[in-house]
């Protein structure tokens, strides 16, 4: 089990999580991420097993993907889950983040110590029961009360919109959110990122470090003076990662 505190400016309460429940969007415009996103999530997955193997502690995983409709792909203890196909999550519809959050807190109510992990690379389009202002604040008001009470911890990563103001209007403090750089190398490097902060917190008692997660999200360039093109570069060529990061205010 992956035990670590929240930063001082999101609680000062540690939290111990018992569970972790990962949200992840497959809309149509994540298309060109979507593979590199599910072999991040495997990744972490992959090196969840190696800690709960090497501890002796389990964790309950459950991971979400959503667009116009949310899915539950995995749900149960860590050594249990497998690994995501890359057929199994095609990029396809709208944004429905208010209903998918929504939905996720609704069941969770009586959920204590848990790790919430939000991904997405728009904003709110598609929603039906928790439409526009009034679901946002819906869900903010839950994320609220289950970080003051239930003991939750919760991530919020964006692409392509400001991740910080977008998930402050979620109640989620900016210390805990970070934009994540639009391409697919960036993205798997996010999830791993998310994925061994989990493990050396879990090791070292320490907060969960959300800023190696930003720095391993933000933009990569080329040493060579080539133009990113979205694709991995060849192996002679070092990636160097832009010194100017994107930073929350408070």
């Amino acid at each position: 089990m992956s035990n670590f505190t929240n930063t001082k400016e999101s609680n000062k309460n540690s939290c111990t999580p018992k569970s972790a429940k990962i949200l992840l969007d497959r809309s149509g415009s994540m298309h060109a991420l979507m593979s590199s996103l599910i072999k991040g999530t495997n990744d972490l997955l992959i090196e969840q097993k190696q800690e709960a193997e090497d501890s002796g502690n389990s964790m309950h995983i459950q991971i979400y993907t959503f667009d116009t409709f949310l899915e539950k792909v995995r749900d149960g203890p860590i050594e249990s889950i497998d690994l995501i196909n890359a057929d199994e999550i095609k990029a396809r519809g709208s944004t429905a983040l208010n209903d998918s959050m929504a939905t996720i807190l609704d069941e969770g109510k009586d959920d204590k110590d848990v790790l919430f992990f939000i991904f997405t690379d728009g904003h709110e389009n598609a929603s039906i029961k928790h439409r526009e202002d009034a679901g946002r604040m819906y869900c903010k008001s839950l994320i609220e009360k289950y970080r003051r009470d239930n003991n939750w911890t919760v991530l919020f990563g964006a692409a392509n919109i400001d991740a910080y103001q977008t998930g402050n209007a979620y109640g989620i403090p900016k210390a805990m959110a970070f934009n994540v750089d639009s391409n697919a190398p960036t993205v798997g490097n996010m999830m791993r990122a998310v994925s061994n902060s989990i493990r050396e917190s879990s090791s070292n008692g320490k907060p969960i470090d959300v800023e190696n997660i930003r720095q391993m999200s933000a933009p990569i360039k080329l040493n060579n003076n080539e133009d990113d093109n979205n694709s991995l570069p060849p192996p002679n060529f070092r990636l160097v990662r832009n010194p100017v990061i994107d930073t929350p205010d408070s």
